[in-house]
């Protein structure tokens, strides 16, 4: 066991003392006290008064507290007159000191307190973490994990300490930047997500892997840190956790996707250079699927078949880099090459091997089935959804919808429905068939978030045998309709 820290020091008088004469600085890092707590304390001093005496210091006229504030007020409410004190000769920083490590032997210390705690000492400067850790019969991780909550942003460190979120929930915050960490403390109060929820949500909706990115991690790119460096990297956040983290995935979603720009633009200019080289055309990035019709986009198979072609002609043909999936392209942009790959394929196509009239009739008859099956769940989806988004509960859908979603995912999504913007009254203002299929897109896209929002509310809602039926046979006639 440590010993008491106050035997060090030489104590100048002791005995008892009036409450009013003891001066209370407000250096003490411990800022709330348990009010149960202290009134339980408040009435076991009343009938056998204070045990163990407060420490004191004196500067000039006044006797400071170092130690024992909570048996000081616990003794006012208690209505004792006088208290037992030590009165030790101690400068303001060793006060300092006794009375951080006095409180950190106290086993009612908040995470916090005893962050603050463990802080103070290292900032004091004669202390290491290994000095704290001897100090307090606690491991040296256990010092710089508990430091570390000091990192949270002050609205996490409110929640903690007001018991609305636990250490785990707080310990994961840290694994991501600040202003995620607001973000989904707000999805924590509001779901009451378990600590393994949280983790799930991190890692599927902020963490991204980092095989995954374009630039190199080992060095400091777009103004920022190396990711091999980077304490938002889970390889990195080992010290926060007692088990096995899962390393490689980036938890600040904001500095990966300025990299990830920074990376794109770089491979623009890279291509482009390359196109001034081999005499090409550059094409302005743009989605695949917008590029003139009479454009051809060329696989690697294509590529080689036309590889002559391309060496002895290179203005026919053109580079790009695909604006979605930031991946070069070959574009043939002579309209008469260009047909005649389009041919070639089709005619590949063609070559294909005919179905008998037998196979026909199966697979028509498989894919109506499967369009009767989509148009049930797009009837019945919209039916609901219907119900469902009115405007008393658009805030629990809607509430933090697109805060998992791209820019241009969100200006896509936009364009595709026709919407001015992806505000609350612009979505619900789709008639039922677009809604349902813009609830389907953005329930794939944002399958951790407002999946479950929604699942949950359809769920809800109890479907009868008649509604099923009802539309089973609106579906039937919708299929059989459109086939005639």
């Amino acid at each position: 066991m440590t010993k008491n820290t106050t035997t060090q020091y030489k104590e100048l008088e002791h005995g008892e003392i009036t409450l009013d004469e003891v001066t209370v600085s407000g250096d003490n890092f411990r800022k709330e006290f348990n009010e149960e707590s202290l009134k339980e304390l408040s009435e076991n001093i009343a009938k056998v008064g204070v045990l163990e005496p407060i420490i004191l210091r004196k500067n000039r006229a006044h006797k400071i507290l170092v130690a024992g504030e909570r048996r000081l007020r616990a003794a006012q409410m208690a209505g004792i007159e006088k208290i037992p004190y030590r009165l030790l000769d101690l400068t303001e920083e060793q006060a300092r000191e006794v009375m951080v490590l006095e409180n950190l032997h106290r086993k009612d210390l908040s995470p916090l307190e005893e962050a603050r705690g463990f802080n103070d000492l290292l900032k004091s400067g004669g202390y290491t973490a290994e000095d704290v850790a001897n100090r307090v019969d606690k491991s040296k991780a256990y010092v710089y994990r508990a430091i570390r909550l000091l990192d949270l942003p002050q609205e996490a460190q409110d929640a903690l300490e007001k018991g609305e979120i636990t250490t785990g929930h707080a310990r994961q915050l840290l694994c991501v930047s600040a202003d995620e960490a607001k973000e989904l403390l707000k999805k924590i109060k509001r779901r009451e997500m378990s600590v393994t929820a949280l983790r799930d949500e991190i890692k599927w909706t902020l963490g991204t892997d980092l095989e995954d990115s374009r630039f190199k991690l080992d060095v400091e790119y777009a103004g920022k840190i190396a990711c091999s460096k980077c304490p938002y990297n889970t390889a990195n956040q080992q010290s926060l956790f007692d088990e096995a983290v899962e390393a490689g995935r980036c938890t600040n979603k904001a500095c990966y996707e300025e990299k990830e720009k920074q990376s794109f633009a770089d491979l623009v200019e890279e291509v482009k250079a390359k196109a001034q080289k081999a005499g090409m055309k550059f094409l302005d990035p743009q989605d695949r699927y917008d590029y003139d019709e009479s454009y051809e986009i060329m696989d690697q198979d294509e590529q080689e078949q036309y590889a002559d072609e391309i060496k002895k002609h290179p203005g026919k043909f053109a580079l790009t880099v695909f604006k979605y999936s930031g991946e070069e392209g070959l574009l043939c942009i002579d309209k008469k090459l260009a047909k005649k790959i389009n041919d070639e394929r089709y005619a590949e196509d063609e070559e294909e091997e005919e179905e008998t009239e037998e196979e026909k009739a199966e697979r028509a008859e498989r894919e109506r089935e499967r369009a009767i099956r989509d148009k049930e769940e797009e009837f019945l989806a919209g039916k609901l959804l219907g119900e469902l988004l009115n405007k008393e509960i658009t805030d629990k859908v809607f509430e933090n919808l697109w805060d998992d979603f791209r820019d241009w995912q969100k200006e896509a999504l936009a364009k595709n429905f026709g919407l001015k913007s992806l505000t609350v009254d612009e979505v619900l203002k789709l008639e039922p068939k677009k809604l349902f299929w813009f609830m389907s897109i953005v329930r794939t896209t944002n399958q951790w978030g407002f999946n479950e929002d929604i699942c949950t509310l359809l769920d809800d809602r109890e479907i009868t045998e008649e509604e099923i039926d009802e539309m089973h046979a609106k579906a039937v006639a919708a299929i059989d309709s459109a086939n005639k």
